[in-house]
């Protein structure tokens, strides 16, 4: 079994840390793993891409259509990101809005998280929209995002990996007092997304 994982957001919002941290912690779990280039540019407010092959694998490019997990940090890089998208996929989405500098100086329209998240529901039938902003003030680290965005894919049970895994690979990345709100950040979005999970069942 192959689990593809497409991370997406724009520079400064933790990418690449998500992404280290999945890809060791599907190595201690034993799993093969590959890890694809980011694309895009890393500074803050250009887009970063990154994918993550676990299993049976020999390549970190990610088919069309065919990811597991689609990881948006920000909403409007997660519907650009929509080539990867099956109705299978989960989408995890947090429902952040970063209005790109190109858009303010053009004049141009920046969709509103509801609709950019009504769009993705048209592609999948797997949505998780979360405020992962909400969730990181909430732990007492407003940069604990990244951490609570973690947290809700785990919730999806997606993964080949056990959240006590994640939890120890995320735990080894942060140091001294950022260790509990970063923890705080990873539970309460693994709970949020538990319970968008229960809503969604009892409703179908």
């Amino acid at each position: 079994m192959v689990t593809n994982i497409v991370l997406t957001g724009v520079g400064g919002q933790g990418i690449i840390f998500v992404s280290r941290v999945l890809a060791e912690s599907a190595k201690a779990a034993n799993l093969g793993v590959y890890v694809g280039e980011v694309h895009g540019m890393s500074q803050r407010g250009g887009t970063v891409t990154s994918f993550i092959r676990i299993g049976d694998v020999h390549s970190s490019l990610v088919p069309a259509g065919e990811t597991t997990i689609l990881l948006g940090m920000e909403i409007g890089e997660t519907y650009r990101a929509k080539q990867y998208i099956s109705r299978n996929t989960w989408v995890v989405t947090n429902n952040r809005r970063i209005v790109p500098l190109s858009v303010s100086k053009d004049g141009a329209v920046y969709p509103q998280p509801a609709e950019i998240e009504g769009a993705l529901r048209e592609l999948s039938d797997n949505v998780l929209c979360l405020d992962a902003a909400k969730i990181a003030k909430a732990s007492g680290a407003a940069i604990a995002e990244n951490a609570a965005m973690l947290g809700a894919v785990v919730s999806t049970g997606g993964l080949p990996i056990s959240k006590e895994v994640v939890r120890e690979e995320l735990l080894k990345r942060v140091k001294g007092k950022w260790q509990e709100q970063n923890l705080k950040a990873f539970r309460g979005g693994l709970k949020l997304g538990q319970q968008l999970l229960a809503a969604k069942h009892q409703k179908s």
